[in-house]
């Protein structure tokens, strides 16, 4: 681009942000005066001002900008009316004996809950403790065949060895 083809460029923009500001003077100084008189409407005024800014492209894509972020925002009507303090204030006292109520019978739960997680550890220490002496009784017992089998074995050598004794020898 030339020198010469900048300055052109640069004056065109300047001239349309100068156009702008004389737009946005006009309208400010319309809106002024209509808010000054207040007696009386010009709709003449009001329809040159509407005019004025339906030609400003910045306040148009503003206001679709805006016209944009109120589409994706849900309805307020959906939301439920905030209540006033004065039912907040007459209801305390109820309230309070609401959650007053509610906590005590959550006490109450937690006791029984506590009650009955001692049952059932005592009952599962009650059947550990019962298989544990099954197990140790179960254990004395094979040791006890253990003893006896071994001792059966070492009678049975000592007959054998005695049988061998009193056997005679062969001869050849």
């Amino acid at each position: 681009m030339t020198d010469n083809n900048k300055e052109i460029v640069e004056s065109k923009t300047s001239q349309e942000k100068d156009d702008n500001s004389v737009k946005r003077e006009t309208v400010m100084k319309l809106t002024s005066d209509l808010l000054n008189d207040e007696t009386s409407i010009d709709m003449g005024s009001i329809l040159k001002m509407a005019t004025n800014l339906f030609t400003d492209d910045a306040l148009m894509s503003s206001v679709k900008d805006l016209a944009k972020l109120n589409q994706n925002k849900p309805l307020d009507v959906l939301k439920e009316p905030p209540k006033q303090k004065e039912e907040d204030t007459a209801s305390s006292p109820q309230r309070i004996e609401d959650i007053t109520h509610e906590l005590t019978e959550l006490k109450q739960l937690l006791q029984d809950l506590k009650k009955q997680n001692e049952y059932l550890t005592e009952l599962i220490l009650t059947k550990e403790k019962r298989q544990a002496e099954k197990d140790l009784e179960n254990a004395n017992k094979d040791k006890f065949l253990n003893q006896q089998i071994m001792t059966l074995f070492q009678g049975l050598n000592k007959t054998k060895t005695s049988m061998a004794a009193i056997q005679p020898k062969k001869s050849k």
